[in-house]
């Protein structure tokens, strides 16, 4: 049923985030493909534990969702609408990558040009933050 909606928000993803390139450079493929085994392998090794369980049940829905998203493509004959499980996969960090694709191209910007604003305040026995994105 959301076969077509998870291509609509992958192709807004291309355009927005990836501007029209419909892959990841090397580095930043490396970074999230290298944070997806390390989950894999936390996943591995804490068997027990609560935190890893659930995040075990979040990966097999996004694997299970993935698996559904590729037999609808191929039951509809969309195969231009296929994607793979990192590009799948992409989609679920697609607020960090903002933060990550520029941190591995970086690019000189115009001083003029803000995307966020951030607040701090100290008190007495803590500090405070918040952060705001102008970008989207």
């Amino acid at each position: 049923m959301t076969q077509l909606f998870i291509y609509d928000a992958y192709s807004n993803f291309v355009n927005s985030v990836l501007k029209c390139n419909d892959t990841l450079n090397i580095k930043t493929q490396k970074f999230i493909n290298d944070q997806l085994e390390w989950i894999d392998s936390e996943i591995g090794k804490n068997k027990t534990d609560p935190y890893w369980n659930l995040v075990e049940g979040l990966i097999a829905q996004l694997r299970g969702m993935h698996r559904g998203y590729t037999k609808k493509v191929e039951d509809i004959s969309k195969h231009d609408q296929n994607l793979d499980f990192s590009h799948f996969y992409y989609l679920t960090n697609m607020g960090d990558l903002e933060d990550v694709i520029p941190a591995f191209e970086y690019e000189e910007k115009n001083a003029d040009f803000h995307e966020c604003s951030g607040f701090i305040k100290l008190l007495a026995d803590d500090l405070v933050t918040s952060h705001n994105t102008h970008n989207m």
